[in-house]
């Protein structure tokens, strides 16, 4: 068991550092909130690249087998995109 007196140790410890800490975390924030807010539309939606890894096509390959329910062309579509 740890003394209370290291306890305190530890918590002042964090304290300080959540304080030193909480300046740089409310401009990070207010600066991915100005970026989102330039990229995004007049009508409320961002338009933007949209990126899929091998994981997730792995992943649907594998549910198609688990559920049965294989489409051939879709999944041979994911393993060329899982070789590539």
């Amino acid at each position: 068991m740890i003394p209370s007196h290291q306890n305190q140790d530890v918590a002042r410890a964090a304290s300080a550092t959540h304080s030193a800490t909480e300046p740089t975390l409310a401009h990070a924030i207010s600066k991915a909130q100005e970026n989102l807010l330039r990229l995004q539309h007049a009508d409320g939606y961002w338009v933007g690249e949209l990126f899929v890894d091998s994981t997730l096509c792995s992943d649907y390959v594998l549910f198609m087998h688990w559920a049965d329910e294989v489409d051939a062309v879709l999944q041979e579509k994911c393993v060329a995109h899982i070789r590539r």
